[in-house]
């Protein structure tokens, strides 16, 4: 009788593990599926979209959006940004981006007057302070 309460508690705690084990596995495939690498300078949402700061061959530093999902770079030389309520507000090189994370949408254009007004209003507030400074 011993033996099989023995064997039985040994069954037990396998079980135990096992579920653990499957229990760890799943929190790690469910997290984030879209990691901070060591140039990442921010990221958005669920880190599809990222800020990365890059060097050239020239060792001048410049900053990128990146979507992660299509790897494809958005905006090169990103001068300042803002974010409110999930989106982002980024004056670049390029000009003008309003993108909105949650909704994975994207506006860009060279002119400001592609936006409408509350966004041109939030780029003339960040259009003239500090660079970013990361």
């Amino acid at each position: 009788m011993f033996k099989s309460i023995k064997k039985m508690g040994l069954i037990i705690l396998i079980v135990i593990i096992s579920f653990v084990i499957i229990a760890h596995i799943l929190l790690y495939l469910l997290k984030d599926p879209y990691l901070n690498g060591r140039d990442t300078v921010e990221s958005f949402g669920d880190g599809r979209y990222q800020i990365i700061r890059v060097t050239d061959e020239n060792h001048q530093e410049s900053l990128l959006l990146v979507d992660l999902k299509t790897d494809v770079t958005l905006e090169t030389q990103i001068y300042n940004k803002k974010e409110i309520n999930n989106i982002v507000y980024l004056v670049s090189a390029n000009g003008y981006c309003v993108l909105d994370y949650k909704n994975g949408t994207l506006k860009q254009s060279k002119y400001l007057e592609d936006f409408n007004e509350d966004d041109i209003n939030i780029f003339n507030q960040i259009r003239y302070t500090k660079m970013l400074d990361y």
